[in-house]
């Protein structure tokens, strides 16, 4: 068994959402900083999520006007930080004559949202003014359509990039470092891992430890709180072309089976519809995957409202699904289920579950603060300011903008020096193949499904998962990667039966 002789100030165990924003928000506070992910970086549910930076207004219908303030509070702090990552969505909501929500409460909800946020921006169209994207519309006992501003992301570059800016310090972060024991000792913690890249145990040493590891964060410090439990509930998305819908606005809508709220978001030139919310009881350490109920549910609700599209199972260009973490004494639906942090510390671990990728700032400022550290820079922009962002290459500005929000400072090394064919888009995308062999050189790629599932998302938005492009990704990217022929052969084989069996049609 190796050890490791640094004696970290903190520990944090768990490289979702939260926990890079624990090691960022630790970083530029002079807090030297250990991450260690049992997996990917955002491999669970914050590469998961419906893409939407939002305050939640569907949560002031269950009462959590705090949650949402929050939220909205932090929406509008990223669309001034990170510009080109975090984006303005104009948001639509229909309003039907015998559907929730009704006309009146939805205006009042939407004044509260706009308060909040400081920004008036809402207003309602009628049926008779709506323009030709709602052609096909289910107008049947229709009134007409709200009109309101949230966000909009790329969940898992948004993960990635607070990690590469956090680890430009003195701070570390390690994926495929999966924690098997946490053990007090005399001058802190006693952290020993596995490292599945060298197949062996190694030793950490740290002064605090941090479990940021949602729905297995009990595994690791038991909740202190009597009668409830880490509740996993599975969300899951259909992502189909976005010819069929040509939207430029996300669109919301009660489901007509069981009244549930419902999005559709255009995302990558596509359509993401959903989540669905359900208890899941499969193992959590499997890839967690869309059901045939929930695939037909989600089905239902988008030929409902827009009945002339006709949407089929052909249609769909691949599935995706999650698992949030929630506290919960067992007593409500799902959808019921408050999506509030939780901290706790036992035993000098501190321990964060729940939330919404939102608010993943203030939930590690407030990690922080419980863990015992006092944060001296707390208003600091999350992210390193844009120095240059003149696009002085041949490529099209929407695509440096999408550059510079993926990678901020270090999108001219994305570029610099690249010629045809790197500076071409990866057909069907607005990624550029130039894109792959930076981050597999740079953003600690293990497996072929990292790179085309979090880092470049084409397995989500091309179909097959760019299948016919495995060839020239292996061209492009096999003198960045240790891989003889035999490992790009193997990676190539089991990326297809990995994409095949959970991110295809059930």
């Amino acid at each position: 068994m190796e050890k490791n002789n640094i004696n970290w100030d903190l520990i944090v165990i768990g490289g979702g959402v939260t926990g890079a924003g624990i090691l960022r928000e630790a970083e530029r506070n002079g807090i030297k900083t250990l991450l260690l992910e049992q997996k990917d970086f955002a491999w669970g549910t914050s590469s998961r999520s419906s893409k939407m930076v939002h305050g939640g207004i569907r949560y002031m219908k269950e009462g959590m006007f705090g949650l949402t303030y929050e939220s909205v509070k932090e929406r509008q702090k990223l669309l001034k930080e990170a510009p080109f990552l975090i984006k303005t969505l104009g948001f639509l909501m229909p309003i039907y004559k015998d559907k929730s929500p009704s006309k009146l409460s939805m205006s009042i909800g939407l004044a509260i949202y706009d308060l909040m946020g400081l920004k008036w921006g809402h207003k309602f169209i009628k049926k008779e003014k709506m323009n030709k994207v709602f052609e096909n519309l289910n107008s049947e006992k229709l009134k007409g359509v709200f009109y309101f501003e949230d966000a909009k992301t790329d969940d898992a570059r948004l993960v990635i990039r607070l990690i590469m800016e956090a680890v430009q310090g003195d701070s570390k972060a390690l994926n495929y470092h999966r924690v098997n024991s946490v053990k007090k000792t005399e001058n802190g913690f006693s952290v020993t891992a596995f490292d599945e890249g060298n197949k062996s145990e190694i030793v950490f040493k740290g002064k605090n430890v941090i479990n940021a590891t949602g729905v297995w964060s009990d595994k690791i410090s038991r909740l202190p709180f009597n009668n409830k439990h880490i509740r996993p509930l599975r969300g899951s998305h259909i992502v189909f072309p976005r010819k069929f819908i040509p939207i430029d606005d996300a669109i919301g809508f009660s489901h007509p089976h069981d009244g549930r709220m419902l999005f559709i978001v255009p995302w990558q030139n596509t359509i993401i519809c959903g989540t669905t919310d359900v208890d899941h009881s499969n193992d959590l350490n499997d890839e967690p995957s869309i059901t045939k109920e929930e695939f037909d549910y989600l089905l239902e609700c988008v030929n409902h409202y827009f009945p002339t599209v006709k949407l089929t199972d052909n249609d769909i260009i691949s599935t995706y699904a999650g698992v949030r973490p929630v506290v919960s004494s067992g007593n409500l639906s799902p959808s019921q289920e408050s999506r509030e942090f939780i901290l706790w510390k036992e035993d000098g671990i501190t321990s964060v579950t729940g939330g919404k990728l939102t608010t993943f700032r203030k939930i590690a400022m407030d990690t922080l603060k419980k863990a015992g550290f006092k944060l001296k820079l707390r208003n600091q922009p999350v992210f390193n300011k844009l120095e240059n962002t003149k696009n002085i290459y041949n490529i099209e500005n929407s695509i440096w903008e999408k550059l510079l929000g993926r990678y901020g400072n270090d999108a001219h090394k994305v570029v610099k020096d690249k010629a045809p064919p790197l500076l071409d888009s990866i057909p069907g995308t607005d990624y550029l193949w130039a894109e792959l062999p930076y981050t597999v050189e740079n953003e600690k790629i293990h497996h072929l499904s990292d790179l085309l599932l979090r880092r470049v998302r084409v397995g989500n938005i091309l179909q097959e998962g760019g299948l016919v492009h495995l060839d020239m990704i292996e061209s492009l990217c096999s003198e960045y990667l240790p891989w003889d022929s035999d490992r790009w052969r193997n990676e190539k084989d089991q990326y297809i039966k990995f994409w095949r069996k959970y991110y295809s049609i059930p």
